[in-house]
Order: C-alpha cells, then sequence, then structure tokens
C-alpha cells in the first residue's frame, strides 16, 4: 500500500519548522540582548561561560541593604602552617620522626618569612588549638615531635637530621636562635615554661 502524500501539507509542515526556528533564534538575540544589558561591567564578554554550581548560587536573597559598615570583628587570623602539621605529622607510626623533620622545615620556612607579629601567632595558634576539642591532646603532641625537629635543626647536627630525613637538597636557610614566630606556637600549645 502506497501512502499518499499532499504537496500542500508537506509544505505547510515545512514552513511550521521553519517559523519554530526563527521564533526560537529571536528569543536567543532577545536574551543576549537583555543579559549584556544587566550584566556587571567588570565581566569580561571574551570570558568562556561556566556552569553555575551549588556554591555559586545565591541562596536567600537579601531582605534588606544595609546603611552603614558592619561593626563585626574582623576575621579570625589563620595559621595554615598548624594544618601541615596536623595532616602530615602522625605520632606513633615508624618514621614519624623524619616526617617531623620536614614538616618542622616547613615550619622553619614558614617562622622565618611571616610578617605576622608573635601576640597574634600566639592567639591564632591558642584558637587553632581550642578549637580541635578532643583532638587538642593529639595535636599538642603532633606540636611536641615537630617541636623536637625544630630544636634539633637548630644545632650543628641539622645537616646531617636533614640528610637522614631525606631533605638533603634544603641548604639552611636559619641561623641557630630560635625564631619568636615558632617560640609563639609552642608557647600557646604548653611547650614552652
Amino acid at each position: 500500500m502506497k501512502k499518499e502524500t499532499n504537496p500542500k501539507a508537506k509544505r505547510n509542515g515545512l514552513w511550521c519548522n521553519v517559523l519554530i526556528v526563527a521564533a526560537l533564534l529571536l528569543i536567543v538575540a532577545v536574551l543576549m540582548v537583555v543579559l549584556r544589558r544587566n550584566a556587571p561591567a567588570s565581566v569580561d564578554a571574551n570570558a568562556p561561560l561556566l556552569p553555575l554550581t551549588a556554591t555559586d548560587a545565591p541562596t536567600e536573597a537579601p531582605t534588606e541593604v544595609p546603611t552603614e559598615a558592619p561593626t563585626a570583628a574582623a576575621p579570625a587570623l589563620t595559621l595554615p602552617i598548624l594544618d601541615d602539621i596536623d595532616e602530615n605529622v602522625i605520632p606513633g607510626i615508624s618514621g614519624s620522626s623524619l616526617r617531623a623533620v620536614q614538616v618542622a622545615v616547613r615550619l622553619l620556612d614558614w617562622g622565618v618569612n611571616t610578617g605576622l607579629g608573635t601576640d597574634e601567632i600566639g592567639e591564632a595558634a591558642a584558637a587553632w588549638l581550642a578549637a580541635k576539642g578532643d583532638d587538642q591532646a593529639l595535636c599538642v603532641e603532633k606540636l611536641e615531635l615537630v617541636d623536637y625537629a625544630y630544636q634539633e635543626l637548630l644545632t650543628d647536627e641539622a645537616d646531617d637530621l636533614l640528610d637522614v630525613a631525606g631533605c638533603a637538597d634544603i641548604h639552611r636557610f636559619w641561623g641557630s636562635e630560635p625564631v619568636e614566630s615558632i617560640e609563639a606556637i609552642m608557647q600557646a600549645a604548653g611547650l614552652r615554661g
């Protein structure tokens, strides 16, 4: 059985498809004009568009616009070197003292180069320890291991210790005197009298 087609119906169907595509293109063009008009001036028009993630999307629109600057305290100072110690020093396992030497080298690098004052370092270290809650004693134990390695690195035996710990390529960039910023951390942890 041969299907009969009506050329007029076929032509009308084609025109419907053309009209639908034209309408969609018109909608896209209008949306682009509106979005460009409402885009902030700092947006780079040539930058690639990235998908909006759940963390980018606003969760709630503000209901009231503040009329004066907030009087809240400045954000708390954080010391990422303490997180490094917490993540990379594991007391009681084989090689923990050698790992502590490696972390102590990073601590020395931070301590020598930080521009922070000892008071603010001590306060931040105390706050970091307090936030550890039940893990505070373990964090102090980790700091003790790093402190021991740090004190050894201040001696004449530093080069030998670096070699044994796999840090032979590190050239001693610190002196033999205690580093005040590191001492502030150890004081906050209760490791100094």
